[in-house]
Order: structure tokens, then sequence, then C-alpha cells
């Protein structure tokens, strides 16, 4: 405990100042870290809602498309499903921008579009790992939201199976990247830690200022007692508060005292006058 008595204040003031620092700060940073958080999910819940508003739009937008060219051999095939579908999600895309979005063909296995065309079109007709979350789409029938490493990169990926008259037929995703997620939550970081900082600089000027003002009111009671003690005559100006009512009090001891010293130098003086008069019989 002693490490404790070096750290805890013995000035009044300074342990109000501790005491005031820490009532602000321990809720404040509670509340910064409650606020950071539901605001990350918040960004999180946004961009799932967005991407999974891109992926029903190009659900709609293929309709039966998937029964094209059917007699084609394969890469032919990939070629012409590019040609047909691509101008579909480079729209789509267009108005959502940092989202990749495309279709991939369960029967020919392979990527068919991938928007922005610009940057990820040497992807078209590449095959999906094994382990790709894309299959477990296709296998279960049933929307997915994967976080992770996938052909794009480090992604937050959307996806939907493509369902045609109870079959399968491959699956619709769209994706951000997940550096552009971070920065966006980043961003929403340094706003709550410029509000908090503000707050807590505010909130510390006001203690310092609040505490100084009554340290000078209780440093004025510690000096009238200490001339009091002196016997010195003295009389505390009105304070405010209940230091007033301290102040009051001890000018009242102050006046009680002073009327009990001239009562005892009476008494000792006419004492002295006995005891002459005594000797002088």
């Amino acid at each position: 405990m002693h490490y404790m008595k070096w750290i805890y204040p013995r000035r009044l003031r300074n342990q109000m100042i501790l005491m005031a620092i820490l009532m602000v700060i321990v809720p404040t940073l509670t509340i910064g870290y409650i606020v950071e958080t539901e605001g990350r999910s918040a960004v999180l819940s946004e961009k799932e809602k967005k991407l999974s508003a891109v992926v029903n739009l190009l659900n709609q937008a293929l309709g039966d498309r998937y029964d094209l060219y059917i007699d084609l051999p394969r890469e032919e095939r990939i070629r012409a499903l590019n040609a047909e579908l691509a101008p579909i999600t480079e729209n789509i895309t267009h108005a959502f921008p940092g989202i990749g979005a495309g279709y991939y063909n369960k029967m020919l296995d392979a990527i068919i579009t991938y928007a922005p065309s610009a940057l990820y079109q040497n992807n078209v007709g590449v095959t999906i790992a094994a382990d790709h979350p894309g299959r477990e789409v296709m296998r279960t029938n049933t929307p997915l939201v994967y976080s992770g490493r996938q052909v794009r990169g480090d992604i937050l990926n959307s996806m939907i199976p493509i369902e045609r008259n109870g079959e399968i037929l491959g699956y619709i995703w769209a994706n951000e990247l997940t550096e552009d997620i971070r920065r966006q939550a980043w961003k929403m970081d340094v706003r709550i830690i410029i509000v908090l900082t503000a707050g807590l600089l505010i909130s510390l000027l006001l203690i310092v200022l609040f505490s100084r003002r009554l340290s000078a009111n209780i440093d004025i009671i510690t000096d009238g007692l200490s001339t009091l003690a002196q016997n010195i005559p003295t009389r505390l100006p009105q304070l405010p508060g209940e230091m007033g009512q301290i102040s009051q009090s001890v000018n009242n001891l102050a006046q009680a005292l002073r009327e009990t010293r001239t009562l005892n130098d009476l008494i000792i003086e006419n004492a002295a006058d006995g005891v002459i008069a005594i000797d002088r019989q």
C-alpha cells in the first residue's frame, strides 16, 4: 500500500482534481469504446446491405441468359456469355464505386464476368478453388457473406446462388476490399477520438478552474485559522456556499475567543488589584 500513498496526492485540491479526472475519464472512455464498437458494426452492416442489394440487382438482370449458347464449346461459350453479361455487371457496379461483382457458371466451372472489367477482366474463365466459399453457396443453395482472402484479395464478399427451375446454375457475388472498409472505419474512429479528446480537455480545464477557486477559499480559511491560533485579531470575508458557513463559524469562534480573552484580562487585572489592596492592609 506504500506505493498508493506515493500516488495519492496529499493536498485536498489535488485529491479533488484526481477524483474528478477519474470520474470524467472512465465513463468517457467507456462510452467511446461502445460508440466505436457499435459504429464498426454499423459500417459492416451497411456494407453487407449494399453488397446484398448489388447481387440481387444482378440476379434480376440475369434472367434466363444462362440458357444461351448452350451448344458452343466451353471456351467459346464463356466468351459469348461474357459478351452478353459484361455490360450488365459494368452498369450495375458503376453505380457502386469500390464494388467488384460478377457471375459464376457451375456447368462451365468458370467466372463469366468480373466487373469492373478494366481491373478484373483477366479473371474471366478462371475456376475457383475447391475450398472457395462460392462452392458452398452452390452446394447448399444458401446465401453467404464471407470475409477473407479470395480471387480479388482480402474482401468482404456477399454471394447468392443462381437458381432457375429448382436447379443451381452458379452463383453471383459482390465484394468490397477489406482495406476500403477499414479506411472508412478509421475515419469514423478519428472523428470519435477528436470528439472524446476535446470533451476530456474541456472537462479537465473546467475541473482545474473550479478546483482553483475552491482551493483559494480553503486557503483563506486556513490562513484565518493560523492567525487565530497566534492571537492575531482576524475576520474572514463572507464566502459563497458551504465555505461561507465555515468562514462564519470561524468568525464566531474568533469573536468568542476575543470576548473570553477580554474577560480573562479583566479578571487577572482585578485579581492583581485585590492582591495589592490586601498587602497594604
